[in-house]
């Protein structure tokens, strides 16, 4: 009986040059999965060289079908057509210059088996035609996460990017289970027959009804489809006014196909913004590609008509091509990947032997020696004597041990432990106890390498032999206990040093292999992260090799740590960390992490690779457990802690994951409170509106604003207005000066506004905040002037204190002592970049408060209208969620052992200070796509150009006057930090400043 045909690779060709088509092809031939079938659709090609190598390649193999259009149909129709003519359990689409990974599709496949997803992602990397460099985008959300979505979950995010992330639109980096595209084939068919010969946007149209349609999407990271493109290639100006004309069609045709699609499915309502946003998009696109004698204006109007819009909305291209502003090179590590596959994959390869610790398995510790530190910990629990420094008493034991073992090339741990109880003093029954705990601890801490387990699983799936090769102290038994831990069972034999008596290190263990097995040597290939014992050694004894970099490595070599401390000096000492066992394995989390893969290409002119995941999980993950450990230790005697929103909603998130490890902390709650919210709540008369100014930005403010900080009914309106009118007064014009203002705020008089009834309806709230801020509890806040937390202690009656991150000036302080309220500070100096970023990262994703009311005698809260946008949103929420898995990671492996090492807050939090305080450009970018808003102070700006105003790095006395700030913002802008242009500019800055001191020195 035929097997049944797994994957259809469905390909559509139309005059693609021979050399291309054999790269395309060639790569699915190549795939390691197996049971594959290729559907080649010759969408009526007319090129001789075209046709022949279809013809050729159909000729040769069984698994190539080639299905010829009768005309040119166009790519959607294409795309069709191959899936009516194949037959895979799941599909895939190439086109026919692109390319694929060696084992995307097996990978694939895996998780939609493992899953039961009917939908699989990958990322892509741009394959450069002239020099063949290749690249992915670093903020492309498949590169920073794995997606796992069900349901509406899917469509969901799928409108949410508006248009802005083609990843998610396009066909050809996705794995169907094909009952999904069965059901969706109809409708889209319908369509396309309308539309014959659609080319632009067809990815939107074929995709659209699948994601309505999908039950569960996942993704993976780490493998691509390579997207052939020119080194400058651009959308350039169409030469042709008939050619763009037909491009707006298509895509007009597909956003009303779209359109049906939603209502079909009854979610048109839920996703009317996106749709119009996503149609905004392609103006702006269509509008910069406009057609010669045209003006932009006049393009705009007929694209607004066109695609059935009110208004055109401009975000900036910032925003716009967020995701694709930003490239990584990874050409020589996809070499190196590309290698090792092959090297696995050839036929001559029969034997497959991997080294256990530090390849396939990794200890979630900066290095192996760290469970020594705990395992010190564990003895001195029970120590009745003097503290015992176990860790340097235990690696100094296994030193010696070995000198003293002359029959065997390596030693048992039995060996260590007898050696202590010979030498060092220890009893048999603390050995025991030591021994039994440090493989515990052993256990505890191991984790797979992912990337790693899936050559494994590649070697296994190919039926090669697969051996685990390993100089190891530890038994064998107990290895394979870490092993099954990890997942990794089926291997077919286990060479262990201090069971065979050989090891790596000498080379001799190879040897053994190679007559235990009886093969040829060059017939096994060795991976392994040790250089000398697993590449150098083994092609010495004539085995193939392949050393796979270890995650210390990575990092000791890589741009992290020479930016972060090689550069700075002046903050810590060079590996200083390594003192510190609670930072070292912060650092041994996010080596773990980040270089799992050890392929994946990072950035050189960064600390965190531009990623918004690797920033989230590294240096907000380490400020957020930084930052409970401070709110811990001050809030000792506090029955709860308010985190303040918005800006308090990630610490907050941290806290409740510090909870569940200590249910004697203080419960948390998150508590609406804002400047405009609680403003009016400590007015009482007219005389209280001369605080605004010292309460917030009273430029922002306009008489009929004012009036919106009482209750309609508690204010006559109409009355104001006309005294602005009599007064000369603009009634929405925001006040430009003190004298202005106040006499605005003349206006607002007892005959305008009934003071005593709004007294007696905001005391009805405070009466309600009451029930919810006792006087034992605490506040946590960015922080900065006090101004909220006066406010909300005069209103209450008691003061209650707060927690900041730090303050400004002196104005915190003299609230602080005017109210009667205490400030704690987790910076105890004011840095140089506060607010905006600090607070945007923070920050709850959220309408902002405006306001407290009554229902029903019950308290509910005001809120602004949604102003977001969801790139922004998607960003940030990756960088939060990421932060929020390294709290995880962290307690469930370090919370008891925390109280027994140094733990300084400001060393810990380092690399996010530096991140906000000095960022690498690129680095910096990640948040390129954000608005800052803040209509009770600076207004709307551009995250960036706020970020910049504060990065004052040439003149540290220079004013902080708004030309200043424009000085600075237009200086980094031509100089941006951290690239060579700034080094070059500061020097040459310096130099002239030392020039000029020099001269006033001899005057």
């Amino acid at each position: 009986m035929e097997k049944k045909t797994e994957i259809s690779v469905i390909m559509l060709v139309f005059n693609t040059p021979k050399k291309l088509l054999e790269k395309s092809i060639g790569s699915v031939l190549a795939q390691t999965q197996k049971n594959i079938e290729l559907v080649i659709v010759n969408d009526c090609s007319t090129r001789k060289e075209t046709l022949n190598a279809l013809s050729e390649f159909e000729k040769k193999y069984k698994n190539i079908k080639v299905v010829n259009h009768d005309e040119n149909h166009g790519m959607l129709r294409g795309r069709l057509t191959g899936l009516k003519n194949s037959s895979g359990e799941y599909v895939a689409f190439l086109d026919s210059d692109d390319s694929m990974e060696i084992d995307l599709l097996r990978k694939m496949k895996n998780a939609a088996v493992k899953n039961k997803a009917d939908v699989v992602v990958c990322p892509f990397v741009f394959d450069y035609d002239e020099n063949g460099e290749k690249a992915y985008l670093a903020h492309d959300p498949f590169i920073n996460k794995e997606f796992d979505l069900k349901g509406d979950e899917i469509s969901a995010a799928y409108f949410n990017q508006q248009g802005k992330c083609f990843s998610w639109t396009l066909t050809w980096n996705k794995l169907y289970d094909r009952k999904l595209l069965e059901k969706t084939f109809n409708e889209t068919l319908n369509f396309s027959e309308k539309h014959n010969g659609l080319n632009m946007t067809e990815d939107v149209a074929f995709t659209t009804p699948v994601f309505l349609n999908a039950f569960h999407m996942v993704s993976i990271k780490d493998d691509f489809v390579y997207y052939y493109t020119h080194q400058k290639q651009s959308i350039q100006q169409n030469k042709s006014y008939k050619k763009w004309l037909k491009n707006v069609d298509d895509v007009s045709a597909v956003f009303g196909f779209v359109e049906e699609e939603l209502k079909k499915y009854e979610k048109f309502e839920e996703n009317e913004t996106n749709l119009k946003l996503w149609k905004n998009h392609y103006v702006r696109t269509y509008s910069t590609n406009k057609p010669a004698n045209h003006t932009e204006r006049e393009t705009r109007k007929y694209l607004t008509g066109k695609f059935n819009l009110s208004e055109f909305v401009d975000f900036g291209s910032q925003n716009e091509d967020y995701y694709y502003t930003q490239q990584n090179f990874i050409t020589n590590d996809l070499k190196s990947k590309t290698q090792l596959y092959e090297k696995i994959v050839n036929p001559k390869t029969k034997v497959v032997s991997f080294d256990i610790f530090d390849t396939l398995l990794l200890r979630n510790v900066f290095e192996p020696s760290d469970i020594f530190r705990i395992l010190g910990v564990e003895y001195n629990k029970i120590n009745k004597g003097s503290y015992i420094n176990l860790a340097d008493i235990r690696i100094t034991a296994e030193s010696e041990a070995r000198k003293l073992k002359k029959d065997n090339e390596d030693i048992v741990l039995d060996d260590i432990y007898n050696y202590m109880n010979k030498f060092y003093f220890f009893d048999k029954k603390e050995c025991e106890f030591l021994k039994k705990k440090e493989q515990e601890l052993e256990l505890k801490f191991v984790r797979e390498r992912k990337f790693c387990k899936q050559l494994f699983e590649l070697s296994k799936y190919l039926g090669k032999k697969v051996i685990l090769t390993s100089d190891m102290y530890l038994s064998k038994e107990f290895i394979e206990k870490l092993l099954k831990k990890c997942g990794y069972e089926g291997y077919d034999e286990f060479f262990l040093s201090n069971e065979i008596g050989k090891t790596k290190h000498t080379g001799n263990l190879f040897k053994h292999i190679v007559k235990v097995l009886g093969v040829k040597p060059s017939s096994i290939l060795h991976i392994g992260d040790n250089y000398a014992a697993d590449f150098t050694n083994a092609v010495k004894n004539h085995l193939q090799a392949h050393h796979i970099e270890n995650v210390r490595e990575k990092f000791w070599d890589g741009p992290t740590y020479r930016h972060l401390f090689i550069e700075n000096p002046t903050f810590t000492r060079n590996q200083g960390f390594v003192e510190r066992t609670m930072v070292k394995n912060m650092y041994g989390l996010i080596n773990n992490k980040v270089f799992d893969n050890p392929y994946i290409g990072f950035n050189p002119d960064t600390m965190f690779n531009a990623s918004p995941a690797i920033l989230g999980y590294s240096a907000v993950g380490m400020e957020l457990v930084s930052l409970n450990h401070w709110i811990q230790e001050h809030s000792t005697n506090s029955a709860k802690i308010h985190f303040v929103a918005r800006d308090g909603y990630l610490p907050m998130r941290a806290f409740e994951e510090l909870r569940k490890y200590n249910s004697e902390l203080p419960q948390s709650n998150y508590f609406y409170m804002s400047r405009k919210a609680l403003f009016p709540l400590d007015i009482a008369c007219q005389d209280d509106l001369r605080s605004i100014p010292a309460k917030m930005n009273f430029k922002s403010l306009s008489p009929k604003k004012l009036t919106k900080f009482f209750k309609e009914e508690f204010v006559d309106v109409e009355k104001i207005k006309k005294l602005c009118e009599k007064k000369g007064i603009g009634f929405e014009e925001k006040f430009k000066d003190y004298p202005e203002f106040f006499k605005g705020i003349n206006l607002f008089t007892d005959d305008v506004v009934n003071y005593k009834k709004h007294r007696e309806y905001s005391e009805q709230i405070i009466k309600k905040f009451k029930d919810i801020v006792s006087p034992n509890n605490k506040f946590f806040d960015i922080g900065y002037s006090g101004r909220a937390e006066s406010v909300i202690t005069k209103i209450l009656g008691y003061p209650v204190d707060s927690l900041y991150i730090h303050t400004n000036l002196d104005t915190a302080e003299t609230r602080s002592q005017m109210a009667g309220f205490k400030i704690d500070c987790f910076l105890k100096d004011q840095p140089k970049v506060t607010g905006t970023i600090r607070e945007h990262i923070f920050m709850k994703y959220a309408p902002s408060l405006i306001g407290y009311k009554l229902e029903n005698n019950e308290l509910k809260y005001i809120f602004e209208e949604l102003k977001f946008d969801q790139t922004t949103k998607a960003v940030t929420e990756m960088v939060q969620d990421e932060a929020i898995k390294f709290v995880q990671d962290f307690y469930s492996l370090f919370y008891d052992y925390i109280p027994w090492f140094a733990f300084q807050e400001n060393f810990i939090s380092f690399p996010y200070e530096r991140y906000l305080n000095n960022p690498m450009l690129l680095d910096k970018r990640i948040f390129e796509c954000a608005i800052f808003e803040d209509d009770m102070g600076f207004g709307k700006k551009s995250m960036m150009e706020m970020w910049e105003s504060q990065d004052i790095q040439f003149d540290a006395n220079m004013p902080s006057s708004r030309a200043a700030q424009k000085i600075a913002i237009m200086l980094n802008k031509m100089f941006p930090v951290g690239t060579k242009r700034r080094k070059f500019a500061k020097k040459c800055y310096n130099g002239l400043r030392k020039i000029r001191n020099a001269f006033r020195r001899k005057k």
